[in-house]
């Protein structure tokens, strides 16, 4: 949903309308890819970002991760794929994204894997971590964290049980950071 949710141009008029589409729980992602894809563009006057080809990967990998940050068992089983290559295919996959019977570039197999490797390098460091004994992190810390192959810092200003929130983005916004992610300055 989020991934075919971000195709519009932003300066469509219809971007609200289009986006509003896709914050139905119940829509199947089938239905996602379909209201993601030509017909529909055509069939609603929508137009697709001007960038859309070069910006693609990008946001497929940041709605990955997303998913995988947000589900840790599935996190848990995709590292323990250890150093298989993963090959996205079946029915009805294309070739950009995956393999079919004519080949294919495995862009999603690839997105997994490199998210595999940075996930189980969080996992080692927080196990090194661990061996060193606990230390703790509070509100008021400054912390550390990665993010999109930048460094990040700043300071905690609340803690949830699965993340920290830590102030500040250049908008005034704040980051929700998983605690795995997070470590003190």
């Amino acid at each position: 949903h989020a991934f075919h949710a971000q195709k519009l141009d932003p300066s469509d008029d219809k971007l609200e309308e289009y986006q509003k589409l896709f914050t139905d729980e119940k829509l199947e992602p089938n239905e996602a890819k379909k209201l993601g894809g030509r017909k529909n563009f055509e069939a609603n006057g929508y137009k697709l970002r001007n960038d859309w080809n070069d910006k693609r990967l990008e946001i497929m990998e940041e709605c990955t991760e997303s998913y995988y940050l947000e589900n840790k068992d599935m996190m848990k089983r995709l590292i323990e794929t250890g150093d298989k290559e993963l090959i996205h295919k079946g029915f009805r996959i294309d070739d950009f994204w995956g393999v079919n019977k004519n080949g294919g570039n495995n862009h999603h197999g690839k997105i997994l894997m490199k998210l595999r490797e940075k996930f189980s390098n969080v996992q080692e460091e927080s196990e090194e971590e661990e061996t060193e004994g606990p230390v703790e992190i509070t509100t008021g810390s400054k912390v550390k964290w990665t993010k999109d192959g930048k460094d990040l810092n700043g300071e905690v200003e609340n803690i949830t049980s699965k993340s920290y929130i830590i102030c500040c983005k250049p908008d005034g916004k704040k980051y929700r950071v998983p605690k795995e992610l997070v470590s003190l300055v």
